[in-house]
């Protein structure tokens, strides 16, 4: 069913190659078992040993000076990422029961979540808290602009968007 999937499902999406990326993991682990074999402890074995693992990201580089061949940095697989190819598994899964009725069950559905960091706290600095202070007073008056004066929509807003340079003397109709 991956090969299925990712046929009349992924083809030609922006996810293709990450969604790719997990179903070639999940192939070789669940390679030679029918629909009905794939059991809940079959999946969370596999997400166990997907949690355990490392991998490499970046390539082998040899030093110019010395010659020696350094290989990239492991990294291990964050619960985030675990869970993304869970995530994949379980919308075959999906797929299958409500589009293809191959199966009646999703036994993704009854496997434990990895637990995810809590992700990155990032305050503004003093200069990016100024620049949204202007900006804001910016949006503000042409906001005020506009409901004081009736302008139409498309002179300030484009598409919903603040156009920044929209409020200037080209622009401004002072005959009517």
């Amino acid at each position: 069913i991956i090969e299925r999937y990712r046929e009349s499902v992924l083809k030609g999406t922006k996810r293709a190659d990450k969604a790719g990326q997990h179903l070639d993991w999940w192939k070789k682990r669940l390679e030679g078992k029918t629909i009905a074999e794939v059991t809940p402890d079959v999946i969370a074995t596999a997400r166990d040993e997907l949690a355990a693992g490392t991998y490499m990201r970046g390539k082998e580089r040899r030093n110019k000076k010395t010659g020696v061949l350094a290989l990239p940095k492991e990294y291990k697989r964050s619960g985030a990422t675990v869970n993304r190819y869970l995530g994949t598994l379980s919308h075959v899964f999906t797929t299958a029961i409500k589009e293809w009725r191959l199966s009646d069950r999703n036994p993704v559905a009854d496997i434990r979540k990895k637990k995810a960091s809590r992700g990155r706290g990032r305050f503004l600095t003093d200069d990016e808290a100024v620049a949204d202070a202007e900006a804001i007073v910016a949006i503000q008056a042409w906001l005020t602009i506009r409901y004081d004066d009736g302008c139409a929509r498309s002179p300030l807003l484009a598409d919903g968007r603040v156009v920044p340079d929209a409020l200037c003397w080209r622009n401004v109709i002072l005959g009517r």
